[in-house]
């Protein structure tokens, strides 16, 4: 430190030391003066802004704890990593229609059919035109697009 310069928070301890004895006096007097007048506890601007606020917050707190006793208790679930997918088998003699539960995105299609243990089960897609109205069919990839086997109904672009 340059020699010369007195420090900015020894200058604040030091007044506030020397205000200690004056705070002092004065908190007595308000005190004696308090008690020979009790209503003029009230009248005394940090008393009763202090008192707003200490009630504010408890009112706060009181509010904040009965909405959330109106709060469910939810049990966080693990995230799913799997779905179930439907699958029609493609064999002529069986044609079963069987759900499995595979990883979202799963594409090593074929898969072994339940029914006729062949590995010949295809991914099943609804196919909500007139004619199938919801019917479950294995598509069809025709050029670009996907139709339906059974009416040829658009089913979408190719993967």
């Amino acid at each position: 430190m340059p020699v010369g310069k007195d420090p900015k928070l020894g200058l604040l301890l030091d007044a506030i030391r020397d205000g200690i004895p004056v705070a002092k006096a004065k908190l007595r007097d308000w005190w004696e003066t308090c008690r020979a007048e009790p209503s003029l506890f009230w009248q005394t601007p940090a008393i009763r802004y202090g008192t707003y606020g200490l009630v504010g917050i408890i009112g706060a707190l009181i509010i904040s704890a009965v909405a959330n006793s109106f709060v469910p208790n939810v049990e966080v679930q693990e995230q799913a990593t799997t779905t179930d997918h439907r699958v029609i088998c493609t064999n002529p003699d069986c044609g079963a229609m069987f759900v499995i539960d595979r990883p979202f995105r799963f594409d090593k299609y074929p898969v072994a059919c339940p029914k006729c243990s062949k590995k010949t089960g295809q991914p099943a897609i609804r196919c909500n035109s007139a004619t199938c109205r919801g019917r479950w069919v294995v598509r069809r990839a025709q050029g670009e697009r996907y139709i339906c086997p059974v009416c040829g109904a658009d089913l979408g672009p190719c993967d």
